[in-house]
């Protein structure tokens, strides 16, 4: 006599081993993988890391350029770099960790409406520079930083 139904399709269903078709299976974490998402997250990393170093410098410069409009607009109206403006000039720059190395402006005072100018030459550290450690090829560690404005003389 025949098993019951029930039992026949429960053992059928136990010895069937279906082996997976390997055709269109990729292996999973194989080199390729794995040096792709290495090359990205390097790639990643140095686009960080100029990032920050630029941001910085470009936040140092902002920074620059306010100190030098403050002046600016004290020369507007007095129509000349004061010898007091230029020393408090200085140690404004020097707070922020800045070097000045020349202030060519109006240092004689101008008649009114002539114009008044302020040139100065800074640097500073560049962190970017200074994290890679470029000098051993001669690259220098600072950034120059020119500004050179034009106001009228409003005294």
């Amino acid at each position: 006599m025949a098993a019951h139904p029930e039992q026949e399709l429960k053992d059928i269903l136990q010895n069937r081993k279906e082996k997976p078709q390997m055709k269109n299976i990729r292996k999973e974490n194989g080199i390729q993988d794995t040096m792709g998402s290495l090359f990205v997250m390097l790639f990643i990393f140095i686009m960080l890391l100029c990032y920050v170093g630029f941001s910085k410098s470009v936040s140092k410069k902002a920074d620059c350029d306010n100190i030098a409009k403050k002046y600016l607009y004290r020369m507007e109206s007095a129509g000349c770099l004061t010898s007091e403006d230029f020393e408090n000039m200085t140690l404004d720059f020097d707070k922020i960790n800045v070097s000045v190395q020349d202030i060519g402006s109006s240092r004689t005072r101008v008649p009114y409406g002539e114009e008044v100018v302020l040139h100065i030459r800074l640097t500073f550290p560049n962190p970017l520079l200074e994290f890679l450690d470029l000098s051993s090829l001669g690259i220098s560690l600072k950034t120059q930083y020119d500004i050179e404005w034009e106001a009228t003389a409003k005294w």
